[in-house]
């Protein structure tokens, strides 16, 4: 499983900006999940020895009865048979989630966020949090986390593929001690995302679609360059849950997919 767990959905630049004033900017995306989990159930409806229907009963996998013919033989009837049953993993069900494990006292009004402060480099490295309005933001690292790298234990951390569109344009004027920089950037990026869901273990993968706008903050004297992250989605996702609870009976690997999308970052700074 991949273990680094810092998000880094922004394209790699070189501009060299003040730590401090980073310090103070954050930057969140609203993020909406659209998973699903398919897992496999019994179909079978249980029957008593003589092929009786038992009323309540759970289905199962496997069910066996024996009859008696009028030929006074023994007629043994084997049935088996199961079904693939798909449920959702919203923002609704990580919430109710997170309810369960006491993270949060409610799931009214939150939302889930990607929360970052720029590096040195404005670039965001930014985590999930649970966010509502007027309390502090959750920090849901412990539970629901992203990596666009891929790290083995005892090996060095190496980033994972991408294709990408990069410009910058720098202009200086001396004289007047005045620099303007206008920047784009795109691309596609390989990433892996961990959830820790209840008794289940989720592992996924997918793709990366994004977007960035290099935005110019403060006054000409104070001036922070800060690549702002635009609407994103994470498609082809693909994976398994696995059951990590104590029960001795567990169940199989259930089958993940879906899509994730992320609005444009906002970006917030400090009150004058």
């Amino acid at each position: 499983m991949k273990t680094v767990r810092n998000t880094v959905l922004t394209v790699m630049g070189a501009l060299a900006c003040t730590p401090l004033a980073m310090a103070q900017i954050t930057i969140s995306q609203n993020v909406v999940f659209a998973l699903t989990e398919t897992s496999t159930a019994a179909h079978v409806t249980p029957t008593d020895s003589s092929g009786n229907p038992i009323r309540g009963a759970e289905p199962v996998f496997s069910n066996t009865s024996s009859t008696t013919n009028a030929q006074g033989q023994t007629v043994v009837t084997r049935v088996e048979g199961s079904k693939m049953v798909t449920s959702r993993i919203s923002n609704r069900e990580i919430l109710l989630n997170l309810l369960e494990k006491r993270v949060i006292s409610t799931i009214v009004g939150y939302s889930i966020q990607l929360r970052g402060t720029p590096d040195a480099n404005g670039h965001v490295v930014g985590q999930f949090f649970a966010v509502k309005a007027g309390e502090r933001p959750i920090n849901l690292s412990e539970y629901l986390y992203v990596s666009t790298e891929e790290v083995e234990e005892g090996e060095e951390i190496e980033p994972v593929a991408e294709a990408q569109t990069f410009s910058l344009r720098q202009v200086d004027i001396p004289d007047l001690s005045r620099r303007t920089l206008t920047g784009r950037a795109s691309g596609k990026q390989l990433l892996s995302l961990d959830y820790d869901h209840s008794d289940v273990e989720i592992d996924m993968d997918g793709i990366l679609n994004w977007t960035e706008t290099l935005r110019t903050l403060g006054t000409e004297l104070n001036q922070t360059h800060v690549w702002v992250p635009g609407a994103a989605s994470v498609t082809s996702i693909s994976g398994q849950g696995i059951d990590v609870s104590t029960n001795a009976v567990r169940r199989a690997p259930t089958v993940i997919e879906g899509r994730i999308t992320l609005s444009a970052g906002v970006v917030q700074t400090p009150t004058p």
